[in-house]
């Protein structure tokens, strides 16, 4: 792995022009869907399925797309656009008819959606050995969508349903078992097609079966390394126990064929070997794009994840990753970053009281063993971990200032929940609480740079060396003076970024619960809503939303998949002076628009069943049976709670300065209550 190539990686982004057909809303697309659809000869049952299908798939592509899961144009993005032009060459109809991007996601893995979308996870990019096991998976994922297996999925659990109806109660199993019966079915035939294809683009087909071993262990990372405590370890603080990772040599899996929707690998293998006849020819390409555009682009699949992994919380996942990237490119600033940030929230985790299985893709294997790691652990040895390597780290990439403020947190928590001073290289106490890193704490204080480090993060917390014997009370005070000042002193905001306005509109009434329709209409109005409020109170704001964007916009695209990425941070780390690596990123985002203040906003209307209301009033019924004609009469109509939401935050300091949930019963004029809301909010934020 040339390391040099990518000293200035800083993540994947979108680029040229966005497709309009993703700027579309659902219902457009989903319009455009029923009219160009046949439904001739089809049940009332089947056209309704269908319809579901439809709006639900265009749905959850737009949620795919405004959180920033889909990269448009990126580098891998082309590459792929690049291979299926290879491996449709022949086919230029149906090219003309599929788009491919790549997933922002970890998990090994590719699809097809009905509408022509192909979707190639990045874990699947860094785990396939080249690109003949790539194309082996594109071309099966082509058959899906040009055979429509979704749709047939779609016909074929209502032909289920009806047929097991007719057996009686207890046949849900049974419903279960079919389903999974007829997607393996049409696994096979993508996977026939796809090798037929396969071979006849000259392929070697020996890398099918590659193909078949990268899915089959795709619950493990994409190598091995034996894991050295002591290579990141301070070297004044000694651990009891010498900890490394086993290798496995083989890797066994075994399923429950009822139970799932794909065959087992040896019977995808032996499929192979049939097609074949015999023995399978070992001869034909390996690339038909070059080998250095493939590693390439799964070197940047790879570095995307060492970031990615923390941001979904996947810590103990992400810290083997990233250690695994470091043993390859030990001077990467952003690998280095991804390592620092896996230690630094699993420490605020677990130290919170977070269980380590809960931040690891699989809790087995490779990845238990790693989390085994920090759970031999005390609470206090795994924050003098994090410290170091965030120090060590700060004095390798002193221009990066994330090093810095997690090492200051990191400390900043070691003063506050266990009262130390450092002074004249000596550790006072002012806590009775047992330190671990009470040696190494000493050693450090005769470092300059450590010590101004600890300076600023007992400046957090003590306004002066008096207060460091008090330093509860301290907090206590200061938090006080906080909140009295944010009671009484008006605010008035000019600039807001608004970020992904939201209305869902849930029904328990309905076999689906997300009312698709209702939710996307009602986020229209409540976006046009705040814009008409913005101008009322003369409000200058920028809107972060998918459907808001034009074709040309990819930079604003960009925008939107940060800020989101830097509120799923802010929300997965514990604590309220928790660092995010994306701060940095707001910052810029909050100078480019000339807007020191985010605004999350939405609302979330349920329907709830008359059966409901009915039994959350029996006890009242029977305490008071004059109420009786009035329960009945509402128990006969559905029930409405509307949640409005809100959380405006500082983007400079990271503080909230607003936040609230009002729960609003039975609202019958819904435009009304938007607009009755928005105006308090402005309100609020206005002399």
């Amino acid at each position: 792995m040339a390391s040099a190539q990518y000293e200035d990686f800083d993540g994947l982004h979108s680029s040229g022009m966005i497709d309009q057909s993703l700027l579309l809303s659902s219902r457009e697309k989903y319009e455009k869907e029923i009219l160009e659809g046949d439904f001739t000869s089809r049940s009332k049952e089947e056209v309704d399925a269908m319809k579901d299908f439809y709006i639900r798939s265009h749905y959850l592509m737009d949620q795919n797309v405004a959180n920033g899961t889909l990269l448009i144009n990126d580098e891998t993005g082309i590459y792929l656009q690049k291979l299926l032009d290879r491996i449709l060459v022949n086919d230029p109809e149906l090219r003309s008819r599929i788009s491919i991007y790549t997933a922002r996601s970890p998990f090994v893995n590719a699809y097809a959606t009905d509408q022509g979308i192909l979707m190639v996870n990045l874990g699947l990019l860094s785990k396939v050995r080249n690109e003949a096991e790539l194309a082996f998976i594109l071309s099966h994922e082509i058959v899906h969508f040009a055979k429509a297996h979704n749709i047939s999925l779609v016909l074929e659990a209502v032909s289920i349903e009806k047929e097991v109806e007719y057996m009686g109660r207890g046949h849900a199993s049974e419903k279960l078992f079919r389903k999974h019966a007829y997607n393996r079915a049409l696994e096979t035939e993508a996977d026939r097609l796809g090798l037929e294809r396969f071979v006849n683009l000259g392929y070697n087909p020996t890398h099918a079966y590659g193909a078949f071993d990268a899915l089959d262990s795709s619950t493990f990372p994409y190598t091995f390394r034996s894991v050295d405590l002591y290579s990141f370890t301070p070297e004044t603080f000694y651990y009891k126990d010498s900890i490394s990772v086993l290798i496995p040599e083989d890797v066994v899996l075994e399923e429950d064929e009822e139970l799932t929707t794909h065959p087992g690998t040896e019977e995808r293998k032996k499929a192979v070997l049939d097609y074949f006849e015999s023995e399978i020819p070992d001869s034909g390409f390996t690339y038909l794009l070059s080998e250095e555009e493939f590693k390439h682009v799964q070197n940047l699949a790879r570095l995307e994840l060492t970031r990615y992994l923390n941001t979904e919380g996947y810590y103990v996942t992400g810290f083997y990753h990233a250690y695994c990237m470091l043993q390859d490119m030990p001077s990467n600033d952003y690998i280095q970053k991804a390592f620092v940030e896996s230690l630094y929230k699993l420490t605020k985790a677990y130290v919170d009281g977070a269980y380590l299985d809960n931040f690891s893709i699989n809790d087995q294997g490779i990845e238990d063993q790693v989390a085994d790691i920090f759970r031999r652990l005390k609470n206090s040895e795994l924050l003098v971990l994090a410290m170091h390597n965030a120090f060590q780290s700060h004095l390798e990439f002193p221009e990066e200032p994330y090093f810095r403020d997690v090492f200051i947190d990191l400390m900043s928590d070691v003063i506050e929940d266990r009262g130390y001073e450092i002074k004249d290289t000596t550790v006072s106490f002012t806590s009775t609480r047992e330190f671990q890193g009470k040696t190494y704490l000493t050693d450090m204080a005769s470092d300059s740079t450590w010590l101004s480090l600890y300076e600023v993060a007992k400046e957090i917390y003590f306004q002066n060396e008096d207060d460091a014997m008090n330093f509860h009370e301290a907090r206590i005070r200061r938090k006080q003076v906080e909140a009295a000042l944010r009671k009484g002193v008006e605010i008035d905001i000019d600039s807001i970024l608004v970020f992904n306005p939201f209305y869902y509109h849930a029904d328990a009434t309905s076999n689906d619960f997300l009312d698709y329709f209702t939710s996307e209409e009602r986020q229209q109005f409540f976006e046009q809503s705040i814009k008409d409020f913005a101008a009322d109170f003369n409000k200058s704001y920028t809107l972060f939303e998918l459907h808001d964007l034009s074709p040309e916009q990819t930079d604003k695209l960009n925008d939107l998949t940060l800020i989101s990425d830097w509120l799923v941070d802010r929300e997965v780390i514990p604590g309220n002076h928790s660092v995010s690596v994306f701060d940095s990123y707001m910052d810029s985002i909050s100078t480019k628009y000339d807007a020191n203040y985010l605004l999350t906003i939405g609302m979330y209307t349920e329907k709830s069943p008359s059966w409901v209301f009915f039994s959350h009033s029996v006890l009242f019924m029977v305490l008071n049976p004059l109420a009786y004609p009035a329960i009945v009469f509402n128990s006969l109509r559905p029930h409405y709670n509307t949640y409005f939401v809100y959380s405006l935050i500082d983007v400079s300091d990271r503080e909230v300065i607003f936040a609230e949930q009002r729960k609003i019963k039975n609202v019958k004029n819904k435009d009304q209550m938007i607009k009755q809301h928005l105006y308090d909010f402005f309100s609020s934020i206005s002399h």
